[in-house]
């Protein structure tokens, strides 16, 4: 009797095989491919009960798998396990996604037979409920909160980050700390108020220039994974101390919050992309001009 279906898809085609012969031999039904293919397709065509999926910066094929598991229905309860040579704090990059685990490379073999059986013995993974209309005064409150609130915010998040003295950030000027954010939470905004084809680009390109900034000057991915994480804290808790709240139903607050945690999630996933593959960032230089 075959084991568990897994799809490895890795960047590494001889990678990927390597790991499908590991997985085959400990008892599982491997299939091995590279993002050269259609994923979602194969995902399709045979549904697997688990993905293993590997994470690079400075490719974005993975992200857009990763966004196709999670807005297609069917797909939306296949765990993904990932494997990544990038820092552990991807695993907050990643938190509304069906991703059990960061599994960093190079991996002992062991510890990923070991990951792949608490993956898949793990409770099902639950898709999230579908969209409802949202009323319009509930979007123009919460974008009204975070354009009024937008210094405050800013503000918080960079007394945050000094005290956590962040590595890489700790050496830099105030206005080099602050870069691109005081554009991201207005555009935030607009994006809330009117809708995604409202001021998005410009959020994901201002959210790619602070990545390339950072690494020009030597600040770790790590860091500015948890700069985002800190951003979008700051962001709930002043929606969180505004009053009134709009009277409303659950479902849509709900979907309120689902639409700001995506875009938060894309802010995070578009400076992973943009940031450079390790050894290629500049250190200690200049950041580019504006």
């Amino acid at each position: 009797m075959a084991g568990p279906r897994v799809l490895v898809v890795d960047h590494d085609a001889d990678l990927a095989e390597l790991v499908r012969m590991l997985l085959t031999e400990a008892g599982y039904e491997a299939t091995a491919t590279t993002y050269q293919t259609d994923v979602m397709a194969l995902v399709r065509q045979q549904p697997p009960d688990l993905i293993m999926l590997d994470l690079e910066a400075g490719h974005t094929e993975c992200w857009q798998v990763l966004d196709g598991l999670r807005t297609q229905e069917a797909m939306a309860r296949i765990p993904v396990l990932a494997t990544s040579v990038m820092e552990a704090p991807l695993n907050l990059a990643l938190t509304s996604y069906t991703v059990r685990q960061v599994v960093l490379k190079p991996f002992n073999i062991d510890d990923l037979l070991a990951r792949v059986r608490a993956a898949l013995e793990a409770r099902p993974v639950l898709p999230l409920p579908r969209p409802v209309a949202v009323p319009e005064p509930l979007l123009a409150w919460a974008a009204d909160v975070l354009q009024r609130q937008a210094r405050d915010i800013v503000a918080r998040w960079a007394q945050r980050l000094l005290l956590r003295a962040l590595p890489g950030l700790p050496g830099l000027g105030l206005q080099e700390l602050l870069n691109n954010v005081p554009f991201m939470i207005p555009l935030l905004a607009s994006v809330l108020r009117y809708g995604p084809g409202n001021g998005r680009e410009d959020l994901w390109r201002t959210a790619e220039e602070h990545a390339r900034r950072r690494a020009a000057r030597g600040v770790p991915l790590t860091t500015v994974v948890q700069e985002y994480q800190a951003m979008a804290e700051e962001i709930w808790n002043a929606l969180q101390r505004a009053h009134p709240v709009p009277e409303t139903s659950a479902p849509a607050l709900f979907e309120v919050s689902r639409r700001l945690n995506y875009t938060l999630d894309q802010l995070v996933l578009r400076a992973v992309a943009a940031y450079p593959p390790p050894g290629r960032a500049r250190r200690g230089g200049a950041a580019p001009p504006a």
